[in-house]
């Protein structure tokens, strides 16, 4: 499913039934990292049990793994020590950096809320594996292309649960007309929303207008290139039945002369002058 969207912790967390703590300036000591460059798990993680029994799983979860890493990476966050945070803060610092994640270029209109169990921010806050999962999930997921975008796509909604496994993970999406009008959906959406971290798209407004202002570009520049092929291809048609009528035929029916003369053209024929 193709999911997107970004929140009012940086830059707002939407649709909360609860205000969101700010994260306090606390010391944060570093845990030991991997060559990875991430935290290493104090116990087993729940990524490598799935591995286990889903060996050919293996890939993409790693995929998600690595692309979570990267999140933690770019933001400074590798080796923050969530063990001395309380629980407000580790589910602010995971929605500061939920809300960092991009969306694609050709999503600027998508919004996305997420729910986390309290058992799963207890697995997050534990296992730096799982919550690399998470984060990676979301970065991928954001990522994938809207293929609608530049034929009138207003964008979607997504909505995505993540539990204490990956196993326990689900979400769905639709489109921003979904039920037949705008209002429709976005009361669906809404509905869904309550409680959860809503992040929107529209950071990448700006990116989205430039993609729109070249696609508009490009459909004026194939719509002024047909135009000249066309207006060749008359005169060349005109020129047929002028040539007919040189040779002394009879033109009684000007259209079919010209549809004979576009049935030599388009299968090659080149006419001698």
């Amino acid at each position: 499913m193709n999911a997107v969207s970004i929140n009012r912790w940086a830059n707002g967390y939407v649709g909360s039934t609860k205000k969101q703590n700010t994260v306090k300036k606390t010391e944060h000591k570093e845990l030991p990292v991997n060559e990875s460059g991430s935290r290493i798990p104090k116990e087993k993680s729940v990524v490598t049990d799935f591995i286990r029994r889903n060996p050919e799983s293996k890939s993409r979860v790693m995929e998600m793994v690595k692309a979570g890493e990267s999140v933690r990476k770019t933001w400074g966050a590798q080796s923050v020590d969530t063990q001395n945070m309380s629980m407000s803060e580790y589910q602010a610092y995971i929605s500061n950096l939920l809300g960092k994640i991009p969306f694609a270029p050709s999503r600027p209109y998508d919004e996305e809320t997420v729910f986390i169990s309290q058992e799963g921010w207890e697995q997050m806050k534990n296992d730096p594996e799982y919550e690399a999962w998470v984060l990676g999930y979301t970065k991928v997921n954001r990522s994938v292309p809207d293929p609608f975008f530049g034929m009138g796509s207003a964008g979607s909604f997504a909505v995505e649960h993540f539990g204490a496994s990956i196993e326990e993970h689900n979400g769905h999406g639709y489109s921003k007309l979904y039920g037949g009008s705008a209002s429709a959906a976005r009361s669906m959406f809404q509905a869904e929303s309550g409680g959860g971290m809503t992040y929107r798209a529209s950071k990448n407004r700006d990116i989205a207008k430039k993609l729109e202002e070249k696609r508009v570009e490009e459909e004026r520049r194939k719509k002024k290139r047909l135009q000249k092929e066309r207006q060749e291809h008359m005169r060349l048609m005109q020129q047929w039945t002028k040539q007919l009528t040189m040779q002394g035929h009879q033109v009684h029916d000007v259209q079919t002369d010209r549809q004979t003369a576009l049935s030599f053209y388009e299968t090659g024929f080149l006419f001698e002058m």
